[in-house]
């Protein structure tokens, strides 16, 4: 990582998802920084609470539009004020890929970490549970997003936060306006 002596401008590594080197450009800019990503993907397995459970793609693509308005917390903490850093502005759901997402993050210290690489995301989620596959993994129906929260690793194999607007829910926008 290097910084512009003329500037505050931060260039980040090349991230392993796209090999497109990430730029974090925070100088100049107030808050809320714009970010994007992938909350959760199809078929993705997760840990929770009542044991191992698979997300399928037509639960997520039902509940994708719930992420919408969400807030975006730190570490899952939905009880105190202080751990609100944003909100989810945009979700949909892209066939392959998950339920995609635009955040604005009021935090200055959070949005450099996101544009860092040192934080992925993690949904939270009221579901219902449709029996079991042969793996035994829960089979995760009705679901409904509750908030979003920042962490370090998050439990989802798909997920991932970076810097800037989603070209994916860009694109979209762009459709369902025409």
């Amino acid at each position: 990582m290097s910084t512009d002596s003329d500037s505050t401008t931060e260039y980040a590594e090349t991230t392993p998802r796209t090999g497109i080197a990430r730029c974090a450009p925070l100088d100049g800019q107030t808050a809320p920084y714009t970010v994007h990503g992938v909350a959760i993907g199809p078929n993705d397995v997760t840990n929770g609470a009542n044991g191992r459970k698979i997300w399928p793609p037509e639960t997520l693509e039902a509940a994708a539009e719930t992420l919408e308005g969400v807030p975006l917390n730190k570490n899952h903490d939905s009880k105190r004020v202080e751990s609100v850093v944003g909100e989810v502005v945009a979700a949909e759901y892209e066939h392959d890929v998950g339920v995609i997402f635009d955040a604005e993050v009021d935090d200055e210290a959070i949005a450099t970490k996101i544009a860092r690489g040192r934080l992925e995301v993690s949904p939270h989620a009221r579901h219902r549970a449709d029996g079991e596959d042969d793996e035994g993994r829960l089979i995760v129906t009705d679901a409904r997003f509750l908030d979003l929260a920042v962490v370090p690793r998050g439990a989802s194999p798909s997920n991932y936060i970076e810097s800037g607007q989603s070209e994916m829910l860009a694109a979209l926008s762009a459709t369902d306006v025409a």
